[in-house]
């Protein structure tokens, strides 16, 4: 009797672990926003940075602004403006630009097309190439070779909010290391991070935080923070107790049937 009432609390147990495991991965679909992307959004970050020069040091912050309007299937406004500041905050620059993004994220920026920081396509997977040449004034520094590659999703905390965002990364030889990050079901950038290492010194470096959005961009929730910071582990925990479990159970089977099979082993 003892045994089988340990068998029905060891199925019971694996049950309600497969039964929450399940739960935590069908979080994710339910708690997708089908927010229009990166379109007729305005968002203001927060930047700064240090650059080094010849014998200078350039320390550098501010704010920008960025709207983006959607204006034909094929272009979108970009107003931009932003407000920095080369001395620790003594005097501040005001300028204010204009562009004609195109849906695959270029624009002139001179003679030259360029890749935009701003957004990626929500249809991102992890796996893909991601072209950025970055905008003025901070996340185009420094200037770079490859493509960004997608890492993965990820929870990331910026001040009070939580968002769930595509990992680029950009990592060369030439000592560039970057991550930049956007929000999952929009597109658009929360945060980047960079830095250029020469000769084991920091030539540049570079952060960029959204401060805000209108509309604002979906917030991260509860289960799908754990699940994104601890679903790994619950996963390989969730393996393990089944096959622990299971190898248990299978060996009970096996004993009772060996018993009822010799009589004389219950002596």
């Amino acid at each position: 009797m003892r045994s089988l009432r340990v068998s029905k609390t060891l199925r019971i147990l694996t049950s309600s672990a497969i039964l929450v495991f399940l739960l935590l991965v069908s979080i994710h679909p339910i708690t997708a926003n089908t927010q229009n992307g990166y379109k007729d959004i305005t968002c203001e970050y927060a930047f700064s940075g240090i650059r080094h020069s010849y014998n200078s040091t350039i320390q550098f912050q501010g704010k920008q602004l960025v709207t983006l309007v959607s204006t034909d299937p094929q272009t979108i406004m970009g107003y931009i403006n932003w407000n920095i500041s080369l001395d620790n905050g003594q005097s501040w620059e005001t300028t204010t630009e204009t562009h004609a993004f195109t849906n695959n994220r270029t624009y002139k920026d001179g003679i030259l097309e360029s890749y935009t920081a701003w957004w990626i396509a929500p249809e991102t997977q992890v796996g893909n190439l991601i072209p950025i040449d970055g905008d003025l004034p901070a996340t185009n520094y420094p200037v770079r070779s490859n493509p960004f590659l997608v890492m993965d999703l990820t929870s990331l905390s910026v001040g009070t909010s939580r968002y769930t965002c595509w990992w680029l990364v950009n990592e060369n030889p030439n000592g560039i290391h970057e991550s930049f990050y956007y929000e999952q079901w929009t597109g658009m950038l929360v945060a980047a991070y960079s830095e250029l290492v020469e000769d084991g010194v920091i030539e540049r470096l570079m952060q960029i935080e959204l401060q805000s959005a209108t509309p604002a961009l979906p917030h991260e929730g509860l289960f799908t923070h754990l699940w994104l910071t601890y679903g790994a582990v619950f996963l390989s925990l969730t393996i393990a107790s089944v096959a622990s479990i299971g190898a248990y159970l299978l060996l009970q089977n096996f004993r009772r049937r060996r018993i009822k099979q010799s009589p004389q082993l219950r002596l």
